[in-house]
Order: C-alpha cells, then sequence, then structure tokens
C-alpha cells in the first residue's frame, strides 16, 4: 500500500487497515455498480486524515477540540460517505 499512497506511513495500523478495507469495498462497487466516486472520496478522506496527522500540532489541536465536544477521542479525520456513523475527527463538521 505504501507504494501506491506514501501518505499511509502517517496511519495507525488500525487506520491503515481501516483505509485498506474501505477502499476494497468502494473498489468493488465501482466494478460491480459503475460507482466510481466513492473511492475517490474514501481516497481523499483517508489521505486528509494523514496529511493533519502528519502535523503533530494541528492533530492535537483537532483532538483537543473533538474530545472537549465529544465523550470520546477519535482517530480518523474525515468520515466517507460509505460509512457516516464510522468514528472521526470531522475539520468540515457544521457544513
Amino acid at each position: 500500500m505504501p507504494e501506491v499512497f506514501p501518505w499511509v506511513r502517517h496511519l495507525s495500523s488500525d487506520e491503515l487497515r481501516a483505509f485498506t478495507r474501505e477502499l476494497v469495498e468502494a473498489l468493488s462497487d465501482a466494478a460491480e455498480l459503475d460507482v466510481d466516486a466513492t473511492s475517490q472520496e474514501v481516497i481523499a478522506g483517508w489521505r486528509a486524515t494523514a496529511r493533519i496527522k502528519a502535523d503533530p500540532a494541528q492533530y492535537a489541536r483537532l483532538v483537543r477540540r473533538r474530545a472537549a465536544t465529544s465523550a470520546r477521542p477519535r482517530t480518523h479525520l474525515l468520515g466517507t460517505r460509505r460509512t457516516p456513523s464510522r468514528p472521526g475527527i470531522s475539520i468540515n463538521a457544521g457544513r
């Protein structure tokens, strides 16, 4: 996976597994249902997560802000359309 998406090095092993699972599901939908927008959303969401996690100060600010508004801290920063109930810190909340 890092050969194709070098930014995954910023994800935890659990996040990498979740990204891989979501991407495989989205690509399956693209092949079977001719719906490819979802795979683009999955990649964009996880790439944004990796980008924020690559900056420890920015990530810490988001975790603190999310913890102040939620009972439990979360690790994935952007949810995707496929799994909106999956925990995540949404940097576009309120839109």
